[in-house]
């Protein structure tokens, strides 16, 4: 191949601040004011913004680029006479490969962005100033949607949209789109935890406008099987407690069953009842004693 055409590297990058201009070169950075630049300097970088890219060599055709070439360096290929050689190159070490085309000197966009972007070994680079202000006309494209305040999840492959969780900035809401501000973190619905759950206290609602149907409980005796065990997923810990499909058998308002079938027990309640039975039982007892004596 022949000799590459372009060897300087030097690019012209021109600054939102319309009185500077941007020269960079491998060694750094440096600023004139425009009115400083003698004519064959203002000439020499013309020239340079015309011709080249940060970084990029330029060449007629594919067969003109150096037989090995250069890491971090980007090529141009401008009149090949095969159309899929034109384009910008970078060398992986072995062969050159294709870059995505390159977008370069844009010097206006609504008057707020003036950037030199390039692909160098498939990444891209931004050299110059930048200062963008996005409004309304750009938009996300499709396949993007969701409301505001929740937490966005993929509804298919390609498809953003709303999540179950929801956040106010005060609260978090998992199943609410209303969670309330006295927590922070609210619930509606079931939940599970496959591990322990640590608390420093944990109190159960038991406010009296959240109820309805009150009665008192009828101290009936509870027949239950209490039993020790470990859990599959927590070998070598004895735990204590009833079997959910035993007790079932006979008190099935203690026992929940889930989608999946899988049980569990209303401790709350059945020790609540199991205790309504025992001061039961006692105060009997004691009455006896009382009639005895």
């Amino acid at each position: 191949m022949a000799d590459q055409k372009l060897t300087e590297r030097t690019a012209l990058t021109t600054s939102t601040d319309a009185s500077l201009v941007h020269v960079v070169d491998l060694g750094g950075s440096y600023k004139q004011t425009k009115s400083n630049f003698l004519k064959e300097d203002r000439s020499r970088i013309s020239n340079l913004e015309l011709n080249q890219s940060t970084g990029v060599l330029v060449y007629e055709t594919y067969a003109e680029l150096p037989v090995t070439g250069t890491l971090n360096v980007s090529y141009k290929v401008t009149n090949d006479t095969t159309t899929s050689n034109n384009g910008y190159w970078h060398w992986d070490g072995s062969i050159y490969v294709k870059d995505i085309e390159l977008i370069s000197s844009v010097n206006s966009l609504n008057g707020d962005v003036q950037l030199d972007l390039t692909f160098v070994n498939g990444e891209l680079n931004i050299t110059g100033s930048a200062a963008v202000d996005l409004d309304s006309r750009y938009s996300p494209s499709t396949g993007i949607t969701g409301s505001n305040g929740y937490l966005s999840k993929f509804t298919s492959a390609t498809t953003l949209g709303n999540s179950s969780v929801y956040d106010n900035g005060v609260s978090v809401g998992f199943g609410t789109a209303t969670p309330s501000a006295s927590y922070k973190i609210d619930i509606t619905g079931k939940g599970r935890s496959t591990d322990f759950m640590y608390s420093t206290d944990f109190k159960i609602l038991s406010d009296r406008r959240l109820k309805t149907n009150i009665r008192d409980l009828a101290p009936n005796k509870i027949n239950v099987k209490w039993r020790e065990f470990e859990f599959k997923d927590n070998l070598g810990e004895m735990r204590l407690g009833v079997i959910a499909q035993e007790l079932e058998v006979d008190y099935p308002q203690f026992v929940d069953t889930s989608a999946d079938g899988t049980k569990s027990v209303s401790y709350t309640d059945l020790l609540i009842a199991k205790n309504a039975e025992l001061e039961d039982r006692i105060e009997r007892l004691e009455q006896l004693i009382n009639n005895l004596t």
